[in-house]
């Protein structure tokens, strides 16, 4: 007997199609805004996160 019984296979196809669909819009819309709107206030917030993330765990 395999992992899915012969019912799941319908689902288990669209599930995957349905995945791939929206990962593919997500990444365009993603590249999209990394194009429109500078990373430069993120790189920021990553840095002053990694600040105090280490000043609470060395002090």
């Amino acid at each position: 007997m395999g992992v899915f019984h012969d019912g799941a296979l319908p689902f288990f196809i669209a599930g995957f199609i349905a995945a791939f669909v929206f990962a593919l819009v997500s990444i365009r819309f993603f590249l999209k805004l990394i194009n429109r709107i500078k990373l430069v206030p993120f790189a920021i917030y990553r840095i002053v996160l990694a600040a105090v993330i280490a000043l609470v765990i060395y002090i």
